[in-house]
């Protein structure tokens, strides 16, 4: 029997600590909140105090796929969507390089505090850019299976799934077809992660929220990710790099990290790309050490 989805995008909270083994701190409140920009930004918002981590997602996903991570964590924290991604709004010209999307929350009220900074792929790439444009907000960064050095080829698996149908007949149909590339620790994980990212279509069909399924290109790696390369040169906080041992990154990919960035350092966690969704209390732990 299919357990059913409830139409409130928090509903989900308590199953997903629970399958995770956490005791959810009623004192970490959770509300959906806009970003003052003139981007039309969304965020969620965990805890009343001014947060000590900041989360940047990857390409395709949204600030949902942090919460057990958040949960696990129990520390007041801010977890963005990315512009074209979740509630934020879709940009007109597509561009959703990571410098750019950096330039979006540069001078937003998530650089007013200082916390750490924590990006998964497309969102490690943007996190690298702000921790450049906005030094003074935060004190590390985490870099999550991705490198300025990396190069997706063709049969990049998130490339391929993002290049799908842009309505489905059913919401069952995308988690099929996400279970098919091999998503999520869990079927019932992919449930979840396809409520928070999908919307009804007036014709009853169902569609991604994020643009990057709606472009006519939809590969979705913009420019060389090697532009990144010049803001990490003048990085001068703690960085690590946690990569998913069956990840997109090599040895030589963390090499030429380590020896191009000051200060940075790596671990290895048993998990696929999507380090967050496979293993998020592992990360957490991670995180954790890293900000100690």
């Amino acid at each position: 029997m299919v357990t059913p989805i409830p139409d409130d995008e928090f509903a989900l909270l308590d199953e997903e600590a629970a399958e995770h083994g956490i005791a959810r701190p009623p004192s970490l409140y959770v509300s959906r909140e806009s970003i003052a920009t003139d981007d039309a930004l969304s965020a969620l918002r965990w805890g009343s105090n001014a947060p000590a981590y900041t989360f940047l997602h990857g390409v395709g996903l949204n600030a949902h796929t942090w919460d057990t991570t958040i949960m696990d964590l129990n520390a007041s924290a801010v977890a963005v969507d990315l512009p074209g991604h979740g509630n934020s709004a879709w940009r007109d010209d597509a561009d959703y390089s990571p410098l750019t999307l950096a330039r979006a929350f540069a001078t937003t009220s998530i650089t007013q505090h200082e916390s750490v900074l924590v990006g998964h792929s497309l969102g490690g790439l943007a996190a690298i850019a702000l921790a450049d444009l906005a030094p003074q907000a935060f004190n590390r960064l985490v870099v999550i299976d991705i490198s300025p050095g990396l190069v997706l080829g063709d049969n990049n698996v998130v490339r391929e799934f993002l290049a799908g149908p842009k309505a489905f007949a059913s919401r069952e149909a995308i988690v099929d077809r996400a279970v098919s590339f091999g998503f999520g620790p869990s079927r019932r994980a992919v449930e979840r992660g396809v409520f928070h990212n999908t919307r009804e279509n007036s014709d009853g069909t169902y569609s991604f929220k994020h643009h990057i399924a709606h472009l006519d290109q939809r590969a979705a790696t913009g420019p060389a990710f090697s532009a990144i390369w010049e803001p990490a040169a003048r990085l001068n906080i703690p960085v690590l790099l946690i990569r998913g041992e069956r990840g997109f990154l090599t040895d030589a990919h963390e090499k030429e990290f380590i020896d191009r960035i000051p200060q940075a350092t790596a671990i290895t966690l048993p998990c696929g790309h999507n380090v967050q969704e496979e293993v998020p209390r592992l990360l957490a732990q991670a995180i954790r050490a890293f900000s100690a």
